[in-house]
């Protein structure tokens, strides 16, 4: 059995390859938010057997994010902006979008008209800080094709007078149950600022 997303490149050859060998394919299809995460992960306990840990998972995720939520009620939403060092970011439509959403977080891509996954320049950043940079892959800006406005001064000003989440890599690198513990993680940091 090979699991497999439903939006990899040049897959379908290695599909096809596969399949005439026997190899049953499960895809997985992208999700965007906690319900189709949800969802998806539904699909693939069934598709492996294991109907009852995939419910375990989607109530633990459930039961997380339920205790964020409470207690970020209480506080003042900050508005905060999803990076990547590229400049890439995440706006509604996406799963980060939900996760900063659920901790508590004003996601300010869609008060720059960014809808979905795209880019903001330093420009936009400078003329208009958010409050919290929620950042993620940002250990990897040694890489040159990596740095993109992470390295640049004037970023690195704006970092140093604001606050700022370092998301573990393990917690953005696509959509799953352990997203909810993005949205833990980041409402821990944020209330010890």
């Amino acid at each position: 059995m090979l699991i497999s997303l439903l939006w990899i490149p040049g897959e379908k050859p290695l599909e096809a390859l596969l399949t005439r060998f026997g190899v049953h394919i499960v895809r997985i299809p992208f999700a965007t938010s906690f319900a189709t995460i949800g969802d998806a992960t539904l699909y693939v306990a069934e598709e492996i057997g294991r109907t009852a840990a995939g419910q375990r998972l989607i109530e633990s995720m459930h039961e997380k994010l339920d205790r964020v939520r409470a207690a970020s009620e209480k506080g003042a939403q900050r508005r905060a902006l999803y990076l990547l060092p590229t400049g890439s970011t995440a706006s509604s439509g996406t799963y980060v979008n939900e996760v900063m959403e659920a901790a508590g977080l004003h996601n300010m891509t869609r008060d720059l008209g960014i809808d979905g996954c795209g880019r903001v320049s330093l420009e936009t950043i400078v003329r208009n800080p958010p409050d919290v940079f929620v950042l993620g892959f940002f250990d990897r800006t040694s890489r040159t094709m990596w740095a993109g406005i992470a390295k640049h001064h004037l970023f690195q000003r704006l970092l140093h007078d604001r606050a700022q989440v370092w998301v573990p890599n393990a917690y953005w690198i696509c959509a799953g149950p352990w997203v909810a513990d993005a949205t833990q993680f980041i409402h821990r940091e944020l209330a010890n600022d």
